[in-house]
C-alpha cells in the first residue's frame, strides 16, 4: 500500500468515528435513557 492510501485509510475510520460521534449526540433523547448519577437519600446513605 503507498503512502496516500494509507492516509485515505486512516482518514477514512477518522470521518467515520467522528461521524458516528456526532450522529449519536444529534439524535440522543435524554427522556428516553435512565440517569446514571446515584440520588443520595437517607435510606442510600451510608453512614
Amino acid at each position: 500500500m503507498s503512502k496516500t492510501q494509507i492516509l485515505l485509510l486512516i482518514l477514512g475510520f477518522v470521518v467515520i468515528t467522528f461521524g458516528s460521534f456526532i450522529w449519536m449526540i444529534a439524535t440522543w433523547d435524554s427522556s428516553k435513557e435512565e440517569s446514571m448519577s446515584y440520588n443520595w437519600t437517607q435510606e442510600g446513605a451510608i453512614l
